[in-house]
């Protein structure tokens, strides 16, 4: 951390050099122009830093980033409390991987275990709402996967299942979501789907929600019932919306990593803005998450809010081989590593992240370093 001081860190925060035009020219400015690592002073041991800084290919994280990111967590870690039971509490030391490990252990320990085996099966995943294709793989990858498409429910439906919001838009009104207690009922479904059972199942069940739709509109104080009351009716309905199908509704475009409209440092952090969330909200599904940006030259002038979102997920949730492409995975496992190692962000202790050594990969966002291969 010698070589890296205070305003280095600050200054590439959130850029993403090997992405958009926009991130690589600022760096090569900043290094020209030594606004950036001014300590370093050797001309190729700065263009070798210059290069590796060309190569990432997510948002170069601070610990500020990091607690903004943290914002976003929070309500989707408040609707997962439900499935579990557990309290989560935000950290930043081993404490945050203690409390990780016991809302994951509670979750993916539920599966029935009839499944757990080392041979591949067909497992659900969840493809759009409410809308799961089979897909054949290992029991663990099912169980990770399950477990990661119940973070990504709660990233699509937070503003209308906790009191959290999305960011207000510049020159409009405040958002105003409409709680939607039918979505409680879809998040036990889904659950059950991918193979756990979860106290959500009987907490939220139609039937409490039609009872509670009659009450309003016949309140008991106002209004006689027969003896047998709406029990049967309201079973009656219950079975009626569990046997409904959702609509199978394709993507309305092709999720993009890059976009031509600059996008301020303030939407690649934290809880998204009103306006990105409704456009990526359909995006927000595994098989989405797992679509590589294997372009190996700069496309676009910015990253896109979607290249956000997916560098959040990932960052939190996703092992590093998972998603290695074979062309990183390679680079990875030939990487020598030598020359001096300068950190620029912060390692957080004890987040469910697979460190690797060199910024190829987004899951690396909070372990990210560079590598001088040319330093003197």
């Amino acid at each position: 951390m010698g070589l890296t001081d205070e305003n280095t860190v600050e200054t590439l925060a959130c850029h993403a050099p090997a992405v958009a035009w926009e991130s690589a020219s600022e760096v090569s400015r900043l290094m020209k122009s030594n606004e950036i690592f001014p300590l370093i002073k050797n001309p190729t041991t700065r263009e070798g830093i210059t290069n590796r800084l060309y190569s990432i290919r997510c948002l170069i994280p601070t610990i500020m980033t990091f607690f903004e990111d943290i914002k976003y967590l929070e309500p989707c870690s408040r609707i997962m409390e439900h499935l579990s039971g557990h309290r989560i509490k935000m950290g930043i030391n081993t404490e945050f991987r203690k409390r990780k490990d016991s809302l994951y252990e509670s979750l993916v320990g539920a599966p029935v275990r009839s499944l757990k085996t080392t041979a591949e099966a067909l497992f659900p995943v969840e493809t759009s709402e409410g809308h799961l294709e089979q897909e054949k793989k290992g029991f663990l990858e099912h169980q990770q996967d399950a477990y990661n498409q119940l973070w990504l429910f709660t990233m699509r439906h937070f503003p209308e299942m906790t009191e959290y919001t999305t960011k207000k838009e510049c020159g409009k009104k405040k958002p105003n979501y409409q709680v939607r207690p039918e979505l409680w009922n879809n998040f036990g479904q889904l659950a059950s789907s991918l193979g756990f059972d979860t106290r959500c199942l009987s907490q939220y069940p139609f039937s409490y929600l039609i009872e509670n739709l009659v009450f309003k509109l016949r309140p008991p104080e106002a209004y006689d019932y027969s003896p047998s009351g709406i029990q049967c009716p309201v079973e009656q309905i219950s079975r009626s919306l569990q046997g409904a199908a959702p609509k199978i509704s394709g993507l309305s475009r092709d999720p993009e990593f890059t976009s031509d409209r600059s996008l301020h440092s303030s939407r690649k952090r934290g809880i998204p803005y009103d306006d990105s969330h409704k456009l990526d909200k359909e995006f927000l599904f595994l098989n989405q998450m797992r679509k590589q940006y294997i372009s190996t030259r700069v496309e676009g002038n910015e990253v896109s809010t979607f290249f956000v979102k997916r560098n959040f997920f990932i960052s939190f949730f996703c092992p590093t081989e998972t998603f290695l492409i074979p062309e990183q995975r390679a680079a990875q496992n030939t990487r020598s590593g030598s020359g001096i190692e300068v950190r620029f962000s912060f390692r957080i202790g004890g987040l469910p992240l697979t460190q690797i050594k060199g910024p190829q990969h987004p899951s690396t966002r909070f372990t990210q370093r560079i590598y001088l291969s040319s330093a003197k």
